[in-house]
């Protein structure tokens, strides 16, 4: 019997749209008026720093590639790279500067199909939680808080915060921990990447749900979703549960 359900974030309950060249320049922009008030940094220098911040988040996915599951945030690339260009950063106001910075990219994230209305009902009948690799905690809480269903998961597991990212048996040895009080065969995970989601949940004894995005690689994994509504047919099964009359339709 399934009591508890645990939820990857991006490209499970909410799509990334594209950043528009709007978003990217108020993005730049208030990352170089607090770099020129600090630091007297030249337009020329907050160039040298965009290509050095690249490099960097690239080396972030390379690595996460190669397997090393640790996460870096946003605050903590912009201040290795500061420290490179002989910078001394101040990381409590890069905190505040990079909220302001990732503010801009909240309108960008929206939720897939019939989210908000699938977890509206399911919290009233299941403990719920999102677990996911994140380099800002705002980008997930901010979207929920929007939606209204902040209130419907339990806890948040980002890995932003701890500073680790799946598939690390770490996270899920965290999420263990919190729903102590459920068996792992009494937890469901339902995400979109068999590497970080599916595969290390079921290594731990929950089931799990693959929802298949439609811009990831078709792949033969059982079971599987492609919409979230469509895991109250799981749950029947395992559950004999039934959804309201608003998500049955």
């Amino acid at each position: 019997m399934i009591k508890a359900v645990a939820f990857d974030f991006g490209s499970t309950l909410y799509d990334v749209l594209p950043r528009d060249s709007a978003t990217r320049d108020k993005m730049r922009m208030t990352i170089f008026e607090y770099f020129h008030e600090k630091y007297r940094m030249s337009a020329d220098d907050f160039d040298k720093y965009l290509v050095k911040f690249s490099e960097l988040l690239h080396t972030r996915r390379k690595e996460t590639e190669e397997h090393v599951h640790r996460e870096r945030t946003t605050s903590a690339c912009i201040s290795e790279v500061l420290r490179e260009m002989g910078f001394e950063p101040n990381d409590a106001e890069l905190v505040s500067v990079v909220e302001k910075y990732h503010d801009h990219e909240i309108p960008l994230l929206q939720p897939i199909g019939k989210t908000v209305d699938v977890i509206s009902d399911l919290s009233s009948h299941f403990a719920l939680a999102c677990v996911s690799n994140n380099p800002w905690p705002s980008l997930i809480e901010k979207p929920l808080q929007r939606d209204g269903i902040r209130h419907c998961f339990e806890f948040i597991i980002s890995s932003s915060v701890t500073l680790f990212r799946k598939p690390s048996p770490l996270v899920f040895e965290m999420l263990l921990k919190q729903w102590k009080r459920f068996s792992p065969e009494n937890i469901l995970f339902i995400g979109d990447s068999p590497e970080n989601d599916i595969y290390p949940a079921q290594a731990h004894g929950m089931k799990a749900i693959y929802y298949s995005h439609p811009q990831n690689p078709k792949i033969s994994l059982q079971p599987s979703i492609t919409d979230i509504s469509e895991i109250y047919g799981f749950l029947a099964t395992w559950n004999h549960y039934k959804s309201n009359d608003m998500c049955e339709n």
